[in-house]
C-alpha cells in the first residue's frame, strides 16, 4: 500500500495557449480559470498532453458550471462550444485518471454565433463558409409532412480528412434529431432519402470537428416517388430511370416455390463506377432480402432460389448521389 500525501491542485491563469501540469502527485489535478462574459460561446482545446500513454482515455477535461467532462488521452481534444451562462470567472479542470500523470496546453477560443441561412428542397445549392473553430452553419427550409428529400454535399474544404472532418444532421421542428450526425470529409457525403413526419421548419446542421474551419456546399433534393413497374420472369427486359439522388426503383414478379431466378441490369448508366454505383436486389414480400450485389456501369446479375412462392420485389438502389438508368430482366 502507498499512501500519498496530495499537494492542493496547481492552478493558473489561462492566457492564450497555457502549459499546465497535472498529477505531479497521484490524485492531483489542475485548474486553469479564465474571465468570462455572460452570453459568450466558448471552446476549450487541448493539446500536447503527456498525461498517461492512452490515446483516448487518461485524463478528463471540464468547465465549471457548464461542461460535464470529457474523456481524453494523449490525442488531446476538445470541450466543444458552450455558452457562458454569467459574467464572471470560470475554471477549467484538468484530472487525470488512475495513477497517471503529466502535462497538457489549454488553450480558449472566443466562438462566434452559427452560420446561419436558408435552402429550398429541389432548389439551387447553398454554400457556406464555417471559419472559426467551434462554429457549425445551420440551413433552414419548410417541409411538409411525407415529402421526401435527400442531401448531397460538395465542394468540401472543411478540415484535411477525405471522410470525417465533419458531420452533418436535420433537425425536425421540434428540435429533435431525424438524421443523426452523419460523418463527412473533402470526398464529400450524401444523406439517403428520409420521410418528413410532420410539416414544418426543419434545420440542415453542418458541425465541423474539432478545430476545423472550411466551406461546403449543399443541395437539398426533393425526391419523387420511387419508380415502380412489373417484371415477368423469361419476358422482355423493363427500362428503368432514376433521375434525382435518392431515387430508387422497384420491379415485382411472380414466383414459385423451389424456382430459380436471375435477375439482370444491362445498359447501365447509373454513377460512372463500372463496379460499384448501385445495389441490385431481391427481396420476399416481407421485405427480408433474397439475393443482392453491387454493380456498376458494366452490369451484371443476382441469382436466387425461391424458398415460398408469392410477389417478390427487385430493388434497384443507386449508392450517394448516383442517378442513371438501366434495363432490367428476369430468367
Amino acid at each position: 500500500m502507498t499512501l500519498y500525501d496530495v499537494l492542493p491542485d496547481a492552478s493558473v491563469p489561462l492566457s492564450g495557449p497555457t502549459p499546465v501540469s497535472a498529477g505531479s502527485v497521484p490524485g492531483q489535478n489542475a485548474v486553469a480559470t479564465f474571465q468570462g462574459t455572460a452570453g459568450q460561446r466558448i471552446l476549450v482545446r487541448a493539446s500536447n498532453v503527456t498525461v498517461g500513454t492512452s490515446t483516448c482515455c487518461s485524463l478528463k477535461l471540464s468547465i465549471s458550471r457548464v461542461a460535464q467532462p470529457v474523456l481524453m488521452g494523449r490525442n488531446g481534444g476538445i470541450i466543444d462550444t458552450v455558452r457562458l451562462p454569467s459574467t464572471g470567472t470560470y475554471s477549467v479542470m484538468v484530472d487525470p485518471q488512475g495513477m497517471d500523470s503529466g502535462s497538457v496546453t489549454l488553450q480558449t477560443f472566443d466562438v462566434p454565433e452559427d452560420v446561419t441561412g436558408s435552402i429550398a428542397p429541389g432548389g439551387a445549392p447553398v454554400s457556406v463558409n464555417v471559419g472559426s473553430p467551434g462554429q457549425n452553419a445551420a440551413l433552414s427550409f419548410s417541409g411538409l409532412a411525407g415529402q421526401r428529400v435527400s442531401l448531397k454535399l460538395s465542394g468540401v474544404t472543411m478540415g484535411t480528412s477525405t471522410c470525417c472532418s465533419a458531420r452533418v444532421g436535420i433537425l425536425k421542428p421540434d428540435g429533435s434529431s431525424l438524421v443523426m450526425g452523419t460523418l463527412f470529409g473533402t470526398n464529400g457525403g450524401f444523406v439517403d432519402t428520409k420521410v418528413l413526419p410532420v410539416s414544418g421548419t426543419y434545420k440542415v446542421v453542418l458541425d465541423p470537428q474539432a478545430l476545423d474551419v472550411g466551406s461546403a456546399t449543399t443541395t437539398l433534393y426533393d425526391v419523387p416517388p420511387d419508380v415502380t413497374g412489373s417484371l415477368t420472369v423469361g419476358g422482355p427486359g423493363v427500362n428503368v430511370s432514376l433521375g434525382t439522388p435518392g431515387q430508387n426503383a422497384l420491379l415485382t414478379f411472380s414466383g414459385a416455390a423451389g424456382q430459380r431466378v436471375s435477375v439482370q441490369a444491362s445498359s447501365v448508366t447509373v454513377g460512372t463506377s463500372t463496379c460499384c454505383s448501385f445495389v441490385l436486389s431481391v427481396k420476399r414480400s416481407d421485405g427480408v432480402t433474397v439475393a443482392t450485389t453491387l454493380l456498376g456501369t458494366n452490369g451484371g446479375a443476382v441469382s436466387a432460389t425461391l424458398s415460398v412462392a408469392g410477389t417478390f420485389s427487385v430493388f434497384v438502389d443507386p449508392q450517394s448521389a448516383n442517378i442513371g438508368g438501366a434495363t432490367v430482366t428476369a430468367t
